[in-house]
């Protein structure tokens, strides 16, 4: 890349440590203020189990498992506390906002790297993902990790920087399924330099070499989930159609803006590029040579090409397109912003950073990032002073939960095979906000009333139980900022009944 600047500038360190400690706010902050969710339960229970278990487990889900054994020794090391188990994303998150100031500082201008690096800190998919007990987080900070060593090695081609750029690869492709699709959108952003004259040929075939055989060393693994992965099918949640392309652009814009930001982040992306190069191709930007150009192609490539492929895979029929491009996007999407910006007059430059900035701190400030989740601990405690014996679920977090809470107050039984057996004293069904509903004239719970493809299911409850009442717990809808949604426990007295549960 063209302008780089390999003096120290002064008052980095500075700097650096001023944005980890915005970073460590924001993503710290109600770290363990909410129970863990299914999957976050996933991961917990899988560090409970010995290496070989994991495997055909996580293969069976079609996830690399890299991340659920990297959790693993972290929680033989250091417990597994809800601070330890969510803070094993958190960190590598704060990372990514200081390795993304480093790298941009160098190659664009503390301005521009501050501006950027302050984008990304108050992200809302960066912060969402930093509080989950998944591998988001260090997808997203080896997201950024695999783009520096690849411009490290471009600007000083050593063996070394190739095994750094190597070891990034891999460690991609085996922390989760969108690793290949990062790897995609590298090898774009490297034909790109490679055309603009920024890399010679034989740079380019040892990247390209290396990115084939990072993906070569991901081919064991893929044969083992061909043969064990049991999510394939209606199973997996498909669009049809381009309702896969609709479904990327939603994400995209919302991820854009951080949910409330959408108006003022589309117009500074359309003011950047109508300023830059009005009625050009984005391509022939690189004619300039601008430093900022440069950064903004990067942006566009890795931040598009994930989502892009998203869709393709959307129109094919294949996996449900919810935020799994976000975290990895959500780095260069913080430079393309900042690319924008930083190519605006000055006046026109402090207006819309000004409204962007103030609705994008709002979002960081004000959106509630553990969402849609349900409160067992609460939950628990209610059903304690109801004096409830039996809660009756639909799936296993809330036992599981229990279980991680070291609880045993009351006993958890699916609602898929509720066993024969007397159950008398009182019994709480769950109802799930908008994918669960009561029908007290057939006396019947039925599920999955939002999941894709019908797959709905409907019990009917024995009919001794009694309704005698309800607790509402209230939930945060993720996908509607402000909106508040009631997940309920319904009470029933239950003398002496014996279980059975029917399809309705």
């Amino acid at each position: 890349m063209t302008g780089v600047d390999r003096r120290p500038p002064a008052g980095r360190a500075a700097w650096l440590a001023l944005l980890l400690a915005l970073a460590a706010a924001t993503r710290f902050n109600g770290l363990t203020a909410n129970a863990m969710w299914a999957d976050e339960l996933f991961s917990w229970r899988l560090t409970t189990l010995a290496v070989s278990q994991i495997l055909p487990i996580v293969a069976g889900d079609v996830h690399p498992p890299l991340y659920f054994l990297m959790l693993k020794l972290i929680t033989s090391l250091l417990g597994d506390s809800l601070t330890v188990l969510r803070g094993f994303s958190a960190i590598p998150s704060v990372l990514s906002c200081g390795l993304l100031f480093l790298f941009l500082d160098r190659r664009a201008g503390r301005p521009f790297a501050v501006a950027a690096a302050l984008i990304l800190i108050a992200s809302p998919a960066s912060i969402h993902y930093a509080q989950q007990i998944r591998g988001y987080a260090l997808c997203e900070f080896f997201a950024v990790a695999v783009v520096v060593a690849l411009f490290r090695y471009v600007e000083r081609p050593r063996a070394g920087r190739l095994a750094q750029f190597f070891l990034c690869c891999i460690t991609l492709d085996y922390l989760h399924f969108i690793g290949p699709f990062v790897l995609a959108g590298l090898f774009a952003l490297a034909l790109w330099l490679f055309v603009t004259g920024r890399i010679a040929r034989r740079e380019l075939v040892a990247v390209v070499g290396i990115m084939g055989l990072a993906t070569a060393c991901l081919v064991p693994w893929l044969w083992m989930l061909l043969a064990r992965s049991q999510v394939v099918g209606s199973q997996m949640h498909v669009f049809d159609g381009l309702s896969g392309v609709v479904e990327a652009v939603k994400v995209f814009v919302k991820l854009l803006g951080g949910f409330v930001a959408v108006g003022p982040a589309l117009l500074l992306w359309a003011a950047g590029l109508a300023w830059r190069a009005p009625a050009r191709p984005l391509l022939r930007l690189a004619d300039s040579g601008h430093r900022t150009v440069d950064l903004l192609i990067v942006g566009h490539v890795m931040a598009l090409i994930p989502f892009a492929l998203f869709a393709l895979m959307g129109v094919l029929g294949g996996p449900f397109i919810r935020l799994h491009p976000a975290i990895v996007a959500s780095p260069w999407l913080a430079v393309m912003l900042a690319a924008c910006l930083s190519s605006l007059p000055s006046r026109p430059q402090r207006l819309i950073g000004a409204i962007f900035g103030i609705a994008l701190a709002f979002s960081a400030l004000t959106i509630p990032y553990r969402l849609d989740q349900v409160p067992i601990p609460a939950v628990l405690d209610v059903a304690a002073k109801e004096h409830v014996r039996t809660i009756i679920t639909y799936g296993e977090e809330m036992a599981l939960t229990q279980r991680f809470l070291g609880r045993s107050d009351v006993r958890i039984i699916d609602l898929r095979a509720i066993p024969a057996g007397l159950c008398g004293g009182r019994v709480a069904v769950e109802i799930m906000p908008r994918d669960a509903a009561y029908d007290p004239v057939r006396h019947s719970v039925t599920y999955g009333l939002m999941a894709p493809g019908g797959q709905r299911q409907s019990f009917a409850l024995p009919p001794a139980l009694r309704l005698v009442g309800e607790k509402r717990f209230p939930i945060s809808n993720m996908w509607k900022p402000g909106v508040v949604e009631a997940y309920r426990l319904l009470l029933f007295d239950a003398p002496g009944c014996r279980l059975s549960a029917a399809g309705a």
